[in-house]
């Protein structure tokens, strides 16, 4: 993991970004911040704290090229590597990327904001201290009340500006790992039409297949697995789905080290169930083109981020949504016929 409680911010600019489409022009700065230790504490804070899981990226890549032309075709890895070779020429560098992300701002639908260009030392990533550039679009402002002193009275005056609680879009490169397209940390809250607009068309970063990959990738196939295989059709009860929807989130809570043996014996248990779970992989494999691990270390992150896919609800009809949090075996099933119906019973010990 990574902390930055040594972090400190080196030098920083910030450039206006207009929209293309809407025939929005780019402001860009001449000189970095002139910034004091408050102004740097408070600007740290907006930065840094959104960053908040271990969901890492790197720069996309030619896999088949070697080491030296790899990355030749991705101009944000270029401009990256020579931010780091050479920060003394850091306004340059800084300008050609908010001229980059401005060529790139032709969607109608792509809000203009301000790019703020950063260098940071004494960044902990792994117990490696390493330097670090971010980049960060800050797009929603709000609406503040500035106090002002006019003559013998003072007044309100309703001004704009960032709110420090949230940031937009934010990416932190981290200075380790050049050869595979450095560890890099993203925030992208873009939706509808604009949603490749960041990731994909400014910095041209994928997920690294790590711990998060691996942990992600298994949760969605459980969740499949579920929602396909165990299902009443195939004599499967909703309460032992979402036993074993249960099982699997304690399990992966619970252990610091995935293997496929331990899954088997430890959350299904049951022989059919296991060969029909194993036979279910390669085919979500091939599906979604990804690989399930039969082993790998388990990211906390990704099961909390992941913690809408652990929730046991049991759809009746569209009358009824029944959650269940906790044991599943208080529940009963039957039939009415009088009513020609299917019916649960809840057993509880008090009404809260």
């Amino acid at each position: 993991m990574y902390d930055f409680k040594q972090t400190e911010i080196e030098e920083a600019i910030i450039h206006g970004i207009g929209n293309r489409a809407k025939e929005e022009d780019v402001f860009l700065s001449q000189s970095p911040l002139n910034i004091d230790e408050a102004q740097k504490a408070v600007l740290l804070s907006y930065y840094l704290n959104p960053f908040k899981t271990d969901e890492y990226f790197q720069f996309i890549g030619e896999e088949a090229a070697d080491e030296e032309t790899r990355f030749n075709g991705n101009r944000m890895y270029g401009y990256v590597r020579d931010l780091y070779r050479e920060p003394d020429n850091f306004v340059e560098h800084s300008q050609k990327i908010a001229e980059f992300l401005f060529e790139l701002s032709i969607i109608p639908k792509i809000t203009s904001g301000e790019l703020h260009v950063v260098r940071f030392s004494n960044c902990n990533i792994d117990d490696e201290i390493v330097n670090a550039i971010g980049f960060f679009k800050s797009e929603t402002k709000e609406p503040f009340i500035k106090l002002m002193s006019s003559g013998s009275n003072i007044e309100v005056k309703r001004q704009e500006g960032i709110s420090l609680k949230k940031v937009d879009r934010a990416c932190l490169i981290f200075n380790t790992d050049k050869k595979n397209g450095y560890r890099i940390l993203n925030i992208d809250k873009t939706k509808g039409d604009a949603l490749p607009h960041w990731q994909f068309d400014f910095l041209a970063i994928q997920q690294r297949r790590e711990d998060f990959y691996n942990t992600n990738n298994f949760i969605s196939m459980i969740k499949n697995f579920s929602d396909e295989v165990l299902v009443e059709e195939n004599n499967i009860k909703p309460s032992d789905q979402i036993a074993f929807i249960q099982r699997t989130e304690n399990y992966l809570k619970n252990t610091d080290q995935f293997t496929s043996e331990e899954f088997a014996e430890e959350v299904i248990g049951d022989t059919e169930i296991t060969d029909a779970f194993n036979n279910y992989i390669p085919n979500f494999e091939s599906d979604y083109d990804i690989e399930i691990k039969k082993e790998f270390p388990v990211s906390k992150q990704a099961v909390k981020s992941n913690k809408k896919y652990f929730k046991s609800v049991i759809k009746l009809d569209k009358s009824f949504h029944v959650y269940v949090h906790t044991n599943p075996d208080n529940l009963e099933k039957g039939f009415d016929n009088a009513r020609a119906m299917k019916y649960y019973k809840l057993y509880y010990k008090e009404e809260e």
